[in-house]
């Protein structure tokens, strides 16, 4: 069991418990949400959008991957913030099976997996700063239905690839 999730049980209940939760503090951290969450799905599909991320963040997600929690990944990241991100690329291309930029600040995380669909709804950046963050989690599928469409939509319609990016 890893070491973060005794805080997540005791800040969160089970998702077949509890379907739509939130949370309001400094207490959850989004590898450590997804930890949580892979821990009650099995291997997932998980789709991140987000404004900035961290190395931090990054290297947490690929620790999951390489754990075989992750059966798939796509990321979706803000072009403002690429300059950041961009130094962080091979980072990014070894956590994700896909990058993608766009004009984003949505800060969204997708789990499928384990006959469950979670939606993670948050105001956190995948940093570090130890804000108060307000996150809101869900099992109900026909919300994760309607972002997944949404965010398929922005990758196939406004977004370009790192390569892409990079050329």
């Amino acid at each position: 069991m890893s070491r973060t999730l005794p805080r997540y049980n005791r800040l969160l209940k089970p998702l077949a418990q509890e379907p739509t939760q939130v949370y309001l503090g400094t207490e959850v951290h989004l590898v450590g949400l997804l930890s949580w969450i892979l821990d009650q799905t099995g291997p997932a599909e998980v789709f991140v959008t987000t404004f900035s991320t961290s190395d931090d963040f990054l290297c947490g997600f690929k620790r999951l991957r390489d754990d075989g929690l992750i059966s798939h990944s796509v990321l979706l990241a803000d072009f403002k913030a690429s300059n950041k991100t961009i130094q962080l690329g091979a980072l990014m291309r070894s956590a994700f099976d896909e990058v993608f930029f766009s004009e984003n600040h949505s800060k969204l995380m997708l789990v499928k997996g384990g006959g469950l669909t979670v939606t993670v709804v948050t105001s956190q950046n995948q940093t570090y700063g130890g804000r108060v963050e307000c996150t809101m989690i869900s099992s109900d599928c026909a919300t994760w239905l309607k972002l997944h469409d949404c965010l398929k939509a922005i990758i196939d319609n406004k977004s370009v690839t790192y390569k892409e990016w990079m050329h």
